[in-house]
């Protein structure tokens, strides 16, 4: 998604403890150095709550569905 390949669709990490090492890991290293941009990080969502992954796909989903052009 971040280079443009395929396109966009809704990647959700459940649990932000078992998440946050990579997520600091990202921060830390890919960004500090450049690698990826703060944009970069808004590719996924990280959430504790079943019912915001569950709106997230849903969301994600609708996207996909409302705009069919979008689509690689």
């Amino acid at each position: 998604m971040q280079t443009g390949k395929v396109r966009n669709f809704p990647v959700v990490l459940y649990g932000s403890e078992y998440w946050s090492g990579l997520v600091d890991w990202l921060r830390k290293r890919l960004q500090t150095h450049g690698y990826i941009g703060p944009d970069d990080l808004s590719i996924f969502s990280i959430t504790d709550d079943i019912e915001e992954v569950i709106r997230l796909l849903r969301e994600g989903i609708g996207e996909l569905l409302l705009h069919p052009q979008n689509r690689d």
